[in-house]
Order: C-alpha cells, then sequence, then structure tokens
C-alpha cells in the first residue's frame, strides 16, 4: 500500500488526525533522511499545534514522536534517534529486573528447601515422641 493511501485510509478510519499534512521533501532533505535511519517512518506536519510528528507505517497508533520544535532540521532525526536509545536502555534494563527477580526466587526456593529439609530430618529423627519439645521451636529452621 502506497503512503499516501496508508494515511488517506488512518484518516478515515479516525486514528490519524484529519488535518495532518505528510511532509515528503524538505530543503534539508529530513524525511529522506529519517526513512534511512528506518524505511517505516514519515513526518507529519500538524498545524494546529504547529509542530512536526514522527510516524511510523503498519501500525494501528502511527504517532511514534512529538517534536518540541517549530522547524524542521537535523534535531528531528537526532531526537528520534536519541528516542530509541532510551527504548533499548529501557528494554535493558527491564530484563536486568526480570534476571534479579528470577535469582530472588529461586534463592527463596533454595532456602525454603533447605529448611524444609532439615524439618522432614528432625521429624524423622523424633518419630517417638507425641509432642515436640520446646526447643523445637528455636532451632535454625523457625
Amino acid at each position: 500500500m502506497a503512503l499516501q493511501d496508508e494515511i488517506i485510509y488512518q484518516k478515515n478510519a479516525g486514528r490519524m488526525s484529519a488535518n495532518l499534512i505528510l511532509v515528503d521533501s524538505h530543503t534539508l532533505d529530513i524525511p529522506r533522511k529519517l526513512q534511512e535511519v528506518d524505511p517505516a517512518l514519515f513526518i507529519m506536519y500538524n498545524p494546529t499545534t504547529d509542530k512536526y510528528e514522527i510516524h511510523r507505517r503498519g501500525f494501528s497508533n502511527t504517532l511514534e514522536m512529538n517534536l518540541p520544535y517549530s522547524t524542521l532540521d537535523n534535531r528531528a532525526i537526532m531526537a528520534f534517534v536519541n528516542g530509541r536509545d532510551v527504548w533499548k536502555v529501557k528494554d535493558e534494563i527491564e530484563a536486568n529486573n526480570a534476571k534479579i527477580k528470577a535469582d530472588r526466587e529461586q534463592k527463596i526456593k533454595h532456602e525454603t528447601s533447605c529448611k524444609l529439609r532439615d524439618i522432614h530430618t528432625y521429624c524423622l529423627r523424633h518419630v517417638d515422641k507425641e509432642e515436640l519439645d520446646q526447643k523445637a521451636y528455636t532451632t535454625r529452621f523457625v
């Protein structure tokens, strides 16, 4: 599907503001440079806010980033590239947090297993007693 057709479809479906204007050419060639970073990206101008927006093809919500500038220059590419680095770092942090959580759960399971093994051994050694003596509650596994 051509980019113009996809934009018309998104606008008609109400997923994109109807007043957005496609920026397909620019004196600094920013749309082409941005597509070199990622071919699915395109730039839209929002006359209501007087700002530019970076959108991505192929999703129901195409908006990737609102640029805080009223002029289009190389800062748009740098903002998007830096924004992508933030998401990459965020993914790395989430992966590290998941590993820490898994390690903590593994440690808890190991400690629980050791304590249950000690309790089981204690109970097997004292099968003849009907009640546990008071010292049983002050051992290492309580």
